[in-house]
């Protein structure tokens, strides 16, 4: 690996693939740049993902757009996120604005577009109410944050919720058990039975689902006040779900948005949970063009 350090920007090559580094107080961030375009973005990813979901966009929209494509915490090695600050004193939705902001004085942009996939919405979601006269447009990609998350609220939130969480990470078996039980009595399909257990097969993945959920337990969408600065900013909103999503379900989706919006903002896609696939960039590209 090769560190390039020019003044407070760090350009680092690993694997031939180059990334730089956004950093705020004790917080630093990954990212990537795709395209060259005048229209900036700034893109979250999901659970388990990365930041080069966005680079399907970079054929279509290369001279368009410019999308600064983050890492989030615990989802890169150089993003870096202070161990002390996981369990007590997690990161604010204050923090993540003014470090966005920061990041925005730096580049030289006034107001940016905000692009985001699952656990990435709640990000989003956060800098549209907390600083949403520097937002110009949001793209949900089976965006979380519309409805409130039982499990994740009982695990980071309750007592009780948090010590049954830090334990799985130590202990998984049980749940491993119970879940497979429950799938060969057929009381849990085996889309349901993958979700849960997937992110429990290994210690290194029980750790990043623990740490990431802590760590962004203040980030919970405020969803009228989300809604009330979408309309007062002007912002717009595209949401893009899909029917096949088990997981943030596109019924959801449009009950939420059909509440405060009169317009259509919702799109169903062809898909289930992931979006962000190269065969549905046409698709997606169309429906922004069109408005």
């Amino acid at each position: 690996m090769i560190l390039f350090v020019i003044g407070c920007e760090i350009s680092v090559f690993f694997a031939f693939i180059s990334y730089k580094l956004l950093t705020y107080r004790d917080f630093s961030l990954a990212y990537r740049t795709y395209g060259t375009g005048e229209e900036k973005f700034l893109a979250f990813h999901g659970y388990g993902r990365s930041g080069e979901d966005f680079n399907i966009f970079e054929i279509h929209k290369n001279k368009d757009w410019t999308i600064f494509a983050i890492d989030w915490f615990f989802h890169h090695p150089a993003s870096f996120y202070p161990e002390g600050r996981i369990a007590k004193n997690s990161i604010t939705k204050k923090e993540v604005a003014e470090m966005v902001s920061h990041f925005l004085d730096e580049q030289g942009i006034e107001k940016v577009g905000l692009m985001s996939h699952s656990m990435g919405g709640k990000v989003a979601m956060t800098l549209v109410e907390e600083i949403p006269e520097r937002i110009s447009k949001v793209l949900f990609f089976a965006a979380d944050g519309i409805k409130k998350n039982f499990w994740n609220g009982f695990a980071v939130n309750n007592k009780m919720g948090r010590f049954i969480f830090k334990s799985v990470v130590h202990y998984p078996g049980w749940v491993l058990g119970l879940t497979k039980a429950l799938k060969n009595m057929q009381l849990m399909n085996e889309k349901f039975y993958a979700i849960i257990t997937d992110p429990l097969q290994s210690k290194e993945q029980r750790q990043q689902l623990y740490k990431t959920w802590t760590s962004s337990k203040n980030l919970v969408p405020d969803l009228r006040k989300f809604e009330n600065e979408l309309i007062h900013n002007r912002i717009e909103l595209f949401g893009f779900y899909g029917v096949k999503d088990k997981i943030i379900r596109l019924k959801d989706a449009e009950e939420w948005a059909k509440v405060f919006l009169p317009q259509k903002v919702i799109y169903p896609l062809n898909t289930g949970h992931i979006i962000l696939k190269e065969n549905l960039v046409e698709d997606i590209v169309s429906i922004l063009e069109q408005d």
